[in-house]
């Protein structure tokens, strides 16, 4: 049974919802450097604990940006994409100091030891010069390993993939939907 569904992003809406359930509409999209850092409080501690290529670590998901500008046909980007266009730019990316003060932070309470980003597509839409700032303040800062997303065209510049090697990038998880160039075009919608 489903009594209310929110369409969009759900930040800005919470306190509306609570306030009036009856007269939500979807908002602005929100900044990304004005979402709260993550309370894990009321997370058990094996929330944390993450196997990895043989491995247990203690381990926290990030967000850097979010968004996509793809249309495949499987996923909800497009149309979300669609309906909260007008209200502000889809694909957002935080400031790499703020991204990184929300990560050392809980790098440092938590113990962690490995970190995977969420986002859909890690590399892309993300100015080069933001990315690579982003970069190297985590090789400075964290120096963790990590994870993250991405699809195979963000994997073909040696510039991109050094930055992410030297910033302990161990994973990459690619989505190939299909090796047919005729697949990805007519049914999959891909670009």
């Amino acid at each position: 049974w489903v009594d209310y569904i929110c369409v969009g992003e759900g930040e800005n809406q919470i306190e509306s919802f609570l306030n009036n359930p009856s007269n939500l509409v979807p908002t602005k999209l929100i900044d990304l450097n004005e979402v709260p850092f993550q309370d894990w409080t009321d997370f058990d501690e094996r929330h944390l604990l993450k196997p990895f290529m043989g491995k247990v670590y203690r381990g926290g998901a990030f967000e850097f940006s979010r968004g996509c500008f793809k249309s495949c046909s499987f996923c909800v980007a497009p149309a979300i994409r669609k309906v909260m266009g007008h209200y502000g730019t889809y694909h957002r990316t935080k400031s790499p100091i703020y991204a990184i003060k929300e990560i050392l932070d809980k790098v440092l309470h938590y113990k962690l030891n490995m970190i995977s980003f969420g986002d859909t597509d890690f590399l892309a839409g993300v100015p080069r010069l933001v990315l690579r700032e982003f970069l190297e303040l985590y090789e400075r800062y964290i120096h963790l390993p990590f994870t993250i997303q991405a699809s195979a065209e963000q994997l073909t510049d040696p510039d991109t993939l050094e930055l992410l090697q030297v910033a302990q990038c161990c994973a990459i998880s690619v989505g190939v939907e299909s090796g047919s160039d005729n697949i990805r075009k007519s049914v999959i919608k891909q670009a």
